[in-house]
């Protein structure tokens, strides 16, 4: 388990050694082979199409001028090459396999700007491609619907990083908002014609597993390899260092995509998500986007309690497994869409598969842990 050092002011010196702790969560975390998150994430919407997003952002944030350039080398990290800076962003690859890692520091919409400019190249080279993928895969109007109403239950903090994004990229807000969709809108499709299921998987082992006795944990995406394997080399670990108060935390993902499937905080707090629909299939119209949720989770949780709290009280919008970690314990916890149960440990080890741990679920005959659901 990494775990993220805190500065006072989080100043892009200290960027190195948390980017160094950083390292190995891209060792473990680009075990990325194939998959998606959950189905069912696109709803439905009355909307007209994405045009009508952009008014409720661009009207409460004002316009700025692109300042910096994209030319002066970061500091060097042991194990990444240095490429570029904008403003207060720094961009890296990694020596194996050339993933993209960031580090940004400003308030989000200036991480954003920093994000656009230090990967325009890469953001416009994937973004057409995986337009034309999704086109050719029966792309149509319900599912620019469906992109647009969870857009809209985003988190302010997340459509201001579009917003940034899009002042520096050459992508239009429009474009950014598909990029950021594209990989649950491609698992939609594929899983349609192919009536297969996202089935990611999670394991985490520490003493007495493990020789030193440290907690490692691991996570695959689990789908169709075809659909996906044109877009690894796209994946990408950003740091994302708010200067609003909140926690630093790093996000891994394709680039161009801020919602949080996998990652990890200053305070050592890690969550990854895995789709619980086999177990059960329903959807809480309404409810909270689970992944936009896990990451107002991770820039607020400093502490595993506070985090396996914030997920067992948050109603979401499908049926999930999602594992969180400290570096001394790790937990499961099975999110239907009526309840929750947190899994510990057993024995140094926890595995997360697709199906709750019991053939017949009986929630409240577990542990404290188990709670109702908020009331909205």
């Amino acid at each position: 388990m990494i775990k993220l050092k805190k500065s006072a002011t989080l100043a892009n010196d200290a960027r190195p050694e948390l980017l160094d702790r950083c390292i190995l969560t891209i060792l473990v975390l680009f075990i990325v082979l194939t998959s998606l998150p959950s189905q069912g994430i696109l709803t439905s919407s009355t909307g007209n199409g994405l045009e009508e997003i952009r008014p409720t952002i661009a009207s409460s944030i004002e316009k700025l001028d692109v300042v910096g350039s994209v030319d002066r080398p970061p500091p060097e990290i042991p194990g990444l090459i240095p490429i570029a800076s904008f403003d207060e962003g720094r961009s890296y690859r990694t020596v194996v396999g050339s993933y993209s890692v960031l580090s940004l520091k400003g308030s989000w919409r200036e991480m954003g700007r920093q994000y656009g400019a230090l990967l325009s190249k890469e953001l416009k080279e994937f973004y057409a491609a995986i337009n034309a993928d999704l086109q050719a895969r029966g792309l149509g109007q319900e599912h620019i619907e469906g992109v647009q109403a969870t857009f809209q239950t985003y988190m302010p903090e997340m459509k201001q990083l579009i917003e940034g994004m899009s002042e520096t990229s050459g992508l239009s807000f429009e474009e950014h908002i598909i990029l950021d969709a594209s990989f649950y809108i491609l698992p939609d499709l594929v899983i349609e014609a192919a009536q297969a299921m996202a089935s990611c998987s999670g394991i985490a082992v520490s003493s007495p597993q493990t020789s030193d006795g440290k907690l490692y944990f691991a996570r695959n995406w689990d789908m169709t390899q075809a659909a996906m394997k044109p877009y690894l080399r796209y994946m990408a670990l950003v740091v994302f260092n708010p200067t609003d108060g909140g926690l630093s935390f790093a996000n891994v993902r394709p680039i161009g995509q801020v919602y949080v499937e996998t990652g990890t905080n200053e305070k050592g707090v890690f969550v990854e998500l895995n789709n619980g629909s086999a177990s059960d299939p329903n959807i809480n119209e309404n409810a909270v986007f689970s992944v936009a949720s896990l990451f107002d989770f991770l820039r607020t949780s400093e502490t595993l309690d506070e985090m396996v709290q914030n997920i067992v009280t948050t109603k979401m919008e499908a049926s999930y497994i999602i594992q969180a970690a400290s570096s001394e314990r790790a937990v499961s916890i099975e999110k239907p869409t009526f309840d929750a149960r947190v899994i510990e440990q057993q024995n140094g080890a926890l595995y997360a598969l697709n199906n709750f741990a019991r053939p017949t679920y009986e929630p409240r005959s577990h542990n404290s842990w188990i709670l109702q659901y908020r009331e909205n």
